[in-house]
């Protein structure tokens, strides 16, 4: 039954018990009956506005609610997942720094140990290098000095065996022998 047919109906019956209680009633009565149905009239109106007027407006607000509460829950669970997925992400990020970080410090102390060794190997190199200076300056300072005394003693043997040797091959293997002797003594 539609709400004008409700209407209609209410608005009669409304009627009847009126033209009743005015024929058969006391005013006391009346005025009770009346009461009630003025009372029962209101309850009906505000109920058939409720629902003709506020009740869709008031269920369409609620439905909208509840859309934009599953739509946030949605989104909330949305937003947790990308949140475990960053996590996820910045822990894989954090691990490979740290492998990046170790092969960083693996590659200084690399670079390091190879300072140190060059650095070792330069002073070796240089130790060597005064050491052969000096073995070198050493013999060249014995080779002159050698050179020197065999020059001035095959001068001095020389004039010696002059004065001394009038034959040349005596004189030869003196001076030979003599430079042996002097080989042996300085070296």
């Amino acid at each position: 039954m539609s709400i004008n047919r409700w209407i209609i109906l209410s608005i009669a019956i409304y009627g009847f018990i009126c033209v009743l209680l005015y024929l058969f009633a006391s005013a006391t009565i009346i005025s009770v009956v009346f009461r009630l149905l003025n009372f029962t009239l209101m309850i009906a109106i505000t109920v058939f506005v409720f629902y003709r007027k506020l009740y869709p407006t008031t269920k369409k607000i609620m439905h909208q609610e509840e859309l934009k509460k599953e739509a946030l829950t949605i989104r909330q669970d949305e937003l947790i997942d990308e949140q475990k997925q960053l996590k996820k992400k910045m822990e894989a990020q954090d691990q490979e720094c740290q492998y990046l970080l170790g092969k960083i410090d693996k590659w200084r102390d690399s670079f390091d140990e190879r300072q140190r060794r060059y650095k070792t190997e330069r002073e070796q190199a240089h130790m060597r290098s005064q050491k052969k200076a000096e073995v070198q300056s050493e013999w060249l300072g014995q080779t002159l000095a050698y050179d020197h005394i065999v020059k001035e003693a095959v001068d001095l043997v020389n004039e010696d065996l002059k004065k001394r040797f009038s034959d040349k091959k005596e004189q030869q293997e003196y001076i030979k022998q003599l430079v042996n002797f002097m080989r042996k003594n300085i070296s």
